[in-house]
């Protein structure tokens, strides 16, 4: 819990000094930490492939449906991951594993949730929306 808690508050540091890549490695250490917790060899062993997913999907889908965010949306998603964070950071703290995995699925849920309606509102965007002609 103590790691975990250092791994937040530098995570909370990362989103302050804007530095996305050591937001990242945090986040990771953060998700291997509880991971190295759970003392499932396999959670351990899939958590690196998982990540280099996650990591892939950020840097080839999401990333680009950013660049024409402001600073202070790119700002409130990032606390919004840090919200969700704590919440499995309080729920490990209580030794609840049922609320740590109710929090670690809204996350997903909420993630999941961000980058579809940053796709579709992308994808919106460039459609040329027409009235359609009535024959008389």
């Amino acid at each position: 819990v103590k790691l975990l808690d250092q791994l937040y508050s530098g995570m909370a540091v990362q989103v302050e000094n804007n530095n996305v890549t050591a937001l990242h490695q945090n986040d990771f250490e953060f998700h291997r930490a509880i991971a190295r917790g759970s003392r499932s060899p396999r959670l351990i062993e899939e958590l690196s492939d998982i990540y280099a997913e996650c990591i892939y999907v950020t840097k080839t889908s999401f990333s680009p449906l950013t660049e024409n965010m402001n600073s202070d949306e790119i700002y409130s998603i990032r606390t919004e991951l840090l919200a969700e964070h704590r919440r499995v950071l309080d729920a490990v703290a209580r030794r609840s594993g049922a609320d740590a995995e109710e929090a670690a699925r809204a996350s997903v849920r909420a993630g999941v949730e961000r980058f579809m309606y940053r796709f579709t509102s992308n994808r919106l965007k460039g459609l040329e929306l027409s009235t359609p002609q009535v024959e008389k």
